[in-house]
């Protein structure tokens, strides 16, 4: 007999496993293709492959990667760029204010949930609270650690590929892709 999958006794890696197996989903496909118009952007917009790898990974978000980049190819001043990520990330809070509390159980540490709550953007948080529902409370930051590590992995992986080879590519092409995202964000809300 197979053991029950949602079972409390099963421990955080097999959680922390799960998430990474479920993050390979069509909203992850669809985030990487708003991420290959993206890495055409920046590529066009002058910001070196060094720093697209730094937004993607402390940013996270796809439209305040976007508005870095405008921010900084338009030349404005480290204060104006940092309030216009700040204030672009801000639709992220009631998200977060959402999902916190799903994964806060009695064993998970503040500093583990502060730390999740970074990887915190529309695509993990709508794979997450549809599947949370499937997760004991004790493994959900496992969950969500691993759907979002495999999913950040996938991004960087897309990024890089795509920097490298974006003259390659047509910008038709690009920007087509660069569109998936707010359709994206539209239906999954």
């Amino acid at each position: 007999m197979q053991p029950d999958p949602i079972s409390p006794t099963k421990n955080n890696s097999f959680w922390l496993r799960r998430g990474m197996r479920e993050a390979l989903c069509l909203p992850t496909f669809i985030l990487m293709c708003a991420f290959i118009g993206f890495a055409g952007f920046a590529k066009e917009s002058g910001i070196t492959l060094a720093m697209c790898l730094t937004m993607t990974i402390f940013i996270w978000a796809l439209p305040a990667c976007v508005v870095l980049v405008t921010a900084i190819s338009n030349g404005a001043t480290l204060v104006a760029a940092f309030i216009a990520v700040t204030l672009s990330s801000a639709r992220l809070m009631p998200m977060t204010i959402a999902i916190v509390p799903e994964m806060r159980s009695k064993t998970t540490s503040l500093w583990k949930l502060l730390f999740l709550s970074h990887f915190v953007a529309v695509t993990a948080w709508v794979i997450s609270m549809e599947r949370f529902k499937s997760v004991p409370k004790h493994g959900r930051a496992s969950y969500f650690l691993g759907l979002v590590l495999v999913i950040n992995v996938l991004i960087q992986l897309v990024v890089v590929g795509v920097y490298l080879s974006a003259d390659s590519l047509p910008p038709a092409v690009l920007g087509a892709l660069f569109f998936l995202t707010p359709v994206y964000f539209l239906l999954s809300l």
